[in-house]
C-alpha cells in the first residue's frame, strides 16, 4: 500500500502542475459519475494530503481569485511583499544573493503558491457550500496518472479501473487541445463539501509530514492504550501516513519491540518513535523512495534494516509475525521486550520463583506465530546490486536466470532450485575472492540510531518527479507505485541522473561512515593515551600531594604559563620558578629596595 510520503509528493506535484486549471470531468467506468458531474467545468483551487488520503478542492470559475483556462489568472492579486510600490534603482545582484533568493523562492513555493487563492475561495465559496471536495485513497494499487501538456507524452487510454478522468478545459469550457489529462484509479473516491475534509482532519491522527501535526496527540494516544506499538503505528486515527514498511523500520531505529504495549513505553522512548516516524517519512518525501539505513549500512547498498530482511546488521536473525493483519519484522536481539513478570516489589525470590518468572518473561517476549523472516521479491521496496545478490530469494525468476547465466551456471528449474544454485555460486565466488556476501557480514559497532529532529519539515522541496523516477529505475523500483504525477515519462537522461544520485549518496554515506569510524577510533586512542600518559611521581617535599602531570600537554605546547610554572616548582623545588607573563621578577637575594629588572631572554626561552 502506498505510504504517506508518496501521497504528499503527489500533492506537491499537483500544486505545481494542476492547480488553477479548469477541468472537464467524467467517470469512464461509471463508479464515480455523481462526483465527476459535481466537479465538471470547475477549477482546482487547493490540494491537501493527510496521511494516505488526497483531497482536491474545486470551485466555480468566476469566484474571486480562481484561475481557469490553462492556468491564466482570472483576477489580479499577488503575494505580500512581491510587486507593487514605486520602482527603485536596480543593481545587479551578487551570486550569493541570487542563490539565496532562488532557494527562498523554491522553499516558499509549496507553502504560498495557492495561499491567496485558497483564502479568497474559502471566504467567497466555502460558506455557501459552493466548494466541492474530492477525497481519494489509492489503496494497494491505485494511481493518479497525468499526461499531455507542452512536450508531454500522449494521454493514455482509460482502464477498467479508471474511476475519474480530468481533461483540461479552455475558458469557454471546451477541452483544451494539448492540455493536461488526469486518469485516477483509487479504492476510495468520494465527493462532498468542505466538511468532508474537516471531518477527515479531525478523525485522522497527526500526519508527521504536515506542518499542523501535533505530536502530543499521538503520544497521548500511545500512553493511554494497552495495544502494541506496532498496532498503534498502523492505526491511521493515531498517526496518519505510516505503513507496514515504515512501521517495522521506525520500531527498529527506536529500539522498540513491536509487541510492547503503548502505555509501557517510557516517555523518552515514545518521543523517539514519533521522531523517527517524522525523519523517515521526511526522507521518503524528499527522496521519492524508502531508504531507511544510515552510514556504513547505507554505503553497503542495503536500503532497509529489518523489513524483508533475513538477518539484522547485528548478525542475528530477523523475526516476523502478524500484527494488525500485516507482517511485522523485528530483530529481537536489538529490540528486546521491557521487563515482564516477577513478584511484588521487595518480595524475596526463591530459585523456583525466579525460574518461573524467567520462563514467564521469555513466553511474554516471544510473539505468537513468530518465525524466521522469509524474504520475497518486493515491488515497492526492492533491493539492487550487492544487497540483492546477497539475498537471491528476493529476486524474480528472470533475475535469477540472468545472474546464473552471467556465471555460466544452468538456468533451468523452479525458483527454489535457482535460488539454491545462485547461493552456492555466490558463496563459491566469495570464497575464491576471500570475502563474504553482504548479508553474511556482521557490521560491527553499529551505533544505535540517534533520535532525529521531531519537527515536521514537509515544505522543503524534494527531488523533481523525473529525477525521483530515475532514482527508482536505477535501483529497480517500480515508479508507478509511488503515484507521482508526471507530465512526461522518465527519459534516459533522468535515469542517468538517478544513477548518479544513487552513486553520490552511497559515496557520501561511505565518507560519513569513515569519518564516524575515525572519530570513534580517535576517541578510543585518546582515552588510552589519557590512561597511560599520566605519571604519578613521589610526593613533593614538604607536602603530601603526589605529582600527577600529563606531559602530553607540555610537549604539545598547549599548557598554560601557570601550569608550566607549577610544573617547574614541583620538578625542582630549590629553583626559583619562572615569573608569570607581565609580572616583574626579583633577582635572587635582592633587597627590598632593589629595583626589579626584566627577565633575561634565556629565562623567557626556558
Amino acid at each position: 500500500m502506498v505510504e504517506g510520503h508518496a501521497v504528499q509528493r503527489l500533492a506537491t506535484t499537483h500544486r505545481a502542475v494542476l492547480l488553477h486549471r479548469m477541468f472537464r470531468a467524467d467517470s469512464p467506468n461509471g463508479r464515480f459519475s455523481a462526483g465527476a458531474a459535481a466537479i465538471d467545468g470547475r477549477v482546482l483551487v487547493r490540494v491537501e494530503a493527510i496521511g494516505k488520503n488526497l483531497f482536491h478542492f474545486y470551485a466555480r470559475r468566476g469566484v474571486a481569485g480562481v484561475r481557469g483556462g490553462g492556468g491564466a489568472p482570472v483576477s489580479g492579486g499577488g503575494v505580500a511583499g512581491i510587486g507593487g510600490g514605486r520602482p527603485t534603482r536596480r543593481r545587479r545582484p551578487s551570486v550569493a544573493t541570487t542563490a539565496a533568493a532562488t532557494a527562498a523562492t523554491a522553499a516558499a513555493a509549496d507553502a504560498t503558491a495557492d495561499a491567496v487563492t485558497v483564502a479568497a475561495v474559502d471566504a467567497a465559496a466555502a460558506t455557501d457550500d459552493d466548494l466541492v471536495v474530492v477525497h481519494l485513497h489509492f489503496g494497494m494499487s491505485g494511481q493518479f496518472r497525468t499526461a499531455g501538456g507542452p512536450g508531454g507524452r500522449p494521454p493514455p487510454d482509460a482502464r477498467p479501473t479508471t474511476r475519474l478522468r480530468l481533461v483540461e478545459a479552455a475558458p469557454d469550457g471546451a477541452p483544451l487541445p494539448g492540455g493536461l489529462v488526469g486518469l485516477v484509479s483509487a479504492s476510495v473516491a468520494t465527493a462532498g463539501g468542505p466538511k468532508l475534509f474537516t471531518d477527515a482532519l479531525s478523525r485522522l491522527g497527526p500526519d508527521p509530514l504536515r506542518a499542523d501535526a501535533v505530536a502530543g496527540r499521538f503520544l497521548d494516544r500511545l500512553a493511554a492504550t494497552d495495544r502494541s506499538v506496532g498496532a498503534v503505528l498502523m492505526d491511521q486515527t493515531a498517526i496518519a501516513g505510516v505503513g507496514n514498511i515504515f512501521r517495522s523500520e521506525v520500531c527498529h531505529k527506536a529500539r522498540v519491540h513491536p509487541d510492547e504495549p503503548g502505555r509501557g513505553l517510557p516517555p523518552a522512548t515514545a518521543a523517539a518513535v514519533w521522531a523517527h516516524a517524522v525523519d523517515l517519512l521526511q526522507r521518503g518525501y524528499l527522496d521519492g523512495a524508502i531508504v531507511t539505513t544510515d552510514g556504513a549500512v547505507a554505503a553497503s547498498g542495503r536500503r532497509r534494516y529489518v523489513y524483508n530482511e533475513s538477518r539484522c546488521v547485528c548478525g542475528g536473525r530477523v523475526q516476523s509475525w502478524a500484527i494488525a493483519t500485516r507482517t511485522a519484522y523485528a530483530c529481537l536481539a536489538c529490540q528486546p521486550r521491557l521487563g515482564h513478570g516477577g513478584d511484588a516489589a521487595g518480595a524475596p525470590q526463591t530459585p523456583a520463583t525466579a525460574a518461573a518468572a524467567a520462563a514467564a518473561a521469555t513466553a511474554a517476549a516471544t510473539p505468537v506465530g513468530v518465525r524466521d523472516a522469509v524474504v520475497f521479491p518486493s515491488s515497492c521496496a526492492p533491493d539492487s546490486g550487492a544487497a540483492l545478490l546477497a539475498a537471491p530469494a528476493k529476486m524474480r525468476i528472470a533475475q535469477l536466470r540472468a545472474a546464473l547465466a552471467d556465471r555460466g551456471e544452468p538456468t533451468d528449474g523452479k525458483k527454489g532450485v535457482l535460488v539454491a544454485r545462485l547461493e552456492a555460486a555466490t558463496a563459491k565466488d566469495g570464497a575464491d575472492r576471500g570475502c563474504a556476501t553482504a548479508n553474511a557480514v556482521k557490521i560491527e559497532d553499529e551505533p544505535a540510531a540517534t533520535v532525529p529532529e521531531a519537527a515536521p519539515r514537509r515544505r522543503q522541496r524534494g527531488r523533481p518527479p523525473a529525477i525521483a523516477a530515475g532514482v527508482k529505475a536505477a535501483v529497480g523500483e517500480a515508479r508507478t507505485l509511488e503515484h507521482v504525477a508526471e507530465v512526461s515519462a522518465a527519459t534516459d537522461e533522468a535515469t542517468r541522473l538517478g544513477r548518479a544520485t544513487v552513486a553520490a549518496r552511497a559515496a557520501a554515506a561511505l565518507t560519513e561512515a569513515a569519518a564516524a569510524a575515525g572519530s570513534v577510533a580517535a576517541s578510543v586512542r585518546q582515552k588510552r593515551r589519557d590512561a597511560t600518559v599520566v605519571r604519578t611521581r613521589p610526593a613533593v617535599p614538604g607536602g603530601s600531594e603526589p605529582l600527577a602531570m600529563a606531559p602530553r600537554r607540555l610537549s604539545a605546547g598547549t599548557a598554560s604559563d601557570r601550569e608550566l610554572r607549577e610544573f617547574a616548582v614541583k620538578r625542582d623545588p630549590g629553583r626559583d620558578p619562572p615569573p608569570l607573563p607581565g609580572a616583574t621578577a626579583k633577582r635572587r637575594g635582592s633587597g627590598a629596595g632593589r629595583e626589579p629588572t626584566r627577565r633575561s631572554s634565556r629565562r623567557r626561552t626556558a
